[in-house]
């Protein structure tokens, strides 16, 4: 609680950042959801692009949307291109999508780009400071202030 000017108690309340996680391994939501929850943020998980792509049709919002690449029924490039081409037809604000991927060959963060993510981190590499990056916030509690950077290894 805070004191406004008069003395009197006031609540302030805290509006949360939402990230989608679309990531068709269990094993890696499970995790990316511990991390962000960590990191204060509120995570959706959905395990592939067709299940993205049916919350945001519900009119679910998010600040940033993390996104595989290799899934079942719709890769993570053919969302992101489903998901800014609703933007545009609807002429809503663009949602930050980053790339969360174990590909790493030469073109890879390149077609990333081309699809219309607006960033590319292998997954053997994460820290939760590069979701702020993506987004317009601070920390939201001095609990994420001590979070460093993360090594996530993928599984074979």
């Amino acid at each position: 609680m805070k004191k406004n000017n008069s003395g009197a108690n006031t609540s302030k309340t805290i509006e949360l950042k939402t990230i989608l996680v679309v990531e068709d391994d269990r094993s890696h939501r499970v995790l990316l959801d511990k991390i962000l929850q960590n990191a204060g943020f509120l995570s959706v998980l959905v395990q592939n692009g067709i299940d993205a792509l049916e919350h945001l049709q519900r009119g679910e919002k998010y600040d940033l949307i993390i996104m595989d690449w290799d899934m079942p029924e719709l890769d993570g490039l053919d969302t992101t291109r489903a998901i800014r081409a609703r933007e545009q037809v609807e002429n809503c604000k663009r949602i930050p999508i980053l790339a969360f991927t174990a590909c790493r060959k030469t073109g890879d963060r390149e077609q990333c780009l081309a699809a219309g993510m607006d960033g590319y981190l292998p997954k053997d590499v994460w820290m939760p400071g590069k979701c702020r990056s993506w987004m317009d916030t601070r920390p939201l509690r001095k609990s994420a202030n001590r979070i460093g950077a993360r090594t996530l290894r993928s599984s074979p």
